[in-house]
């Protein structure tokens, strides 16, 4: 059996210096990478909506030098006459001998509720890189979609309902 062998180390101290938040970051969650690359998928045909139909969007942002837990959660704007309802979001460390990125998926479900022109407001996300000291943003374009009338409208209460059921029960 082996026994372990108690060993004191010493080292040197080494002071770390903590910076505040650069004033160019503004009022934004904070986030802090080496480089960060988004990216967007869509489940459902954005060309072709109707009234009652679920389009359901996903944001991917992969961020280096940093972990997973420290990536902020996306925040969703409120669209007149579309439900919204977000999905749980996903994340994952990614690690080697020297270097640590990590990803994380934020998501959403739209239930077109009327017709007519729906638009999608852009999405800002900024990080803060450190190696360079900048302040750096990606910017998703504001999406407009053409809800078109749909004349099976029974259906409008049943989707609503199943959304806010699985919704609920995934929380």
């Amino acid at each position: 059996g082996y026994k372990g062998v108690r060993k004191t180390i010493k080292t040197r101290e080494k002071p770390i210096q903590v910076k505040p938040v650069p004033k160019s970051y503004g009022n934004a969650d904070w986030l802090v990478s080496t480089d960060v690359v988004v990216a967007e998928n869509w489940i459902g045909n954005r060309k072709n909506v109707k009234v009652g139909e679920v389009l359901e969007r996903r944001i991917t942002r992969t961020a280096a030098g940093t972990v997973s837990g420290l990536i902020p959660a996306l925040s969703w704007d409120t669209l007149a006459h579309v439900s919204a309802y977000p999905a749980r979001s996903s994340a994952d460390d990614m690690k080697t001998k020297t270097a640590i990125s990590a990803k994380r998926t934020d998501g959403i479900k739209y239930l077109f509720e009327k017709e007519g022109e729906v638009t999608l407001p852009k999405i800002e996300i900024q990080w803060w890189n450190p190696v360079r000291e900048r302040l750096y943003k990606r910017t998703i374009r504001e999406i407009k979609i053409n809800v078109q009338p749909n004349p099976n409208l029974g259906m409008l209460e049943s989707v609503r309902d199943s959304l806010a059921t699985l919704n609920s029960a995934g929380s």
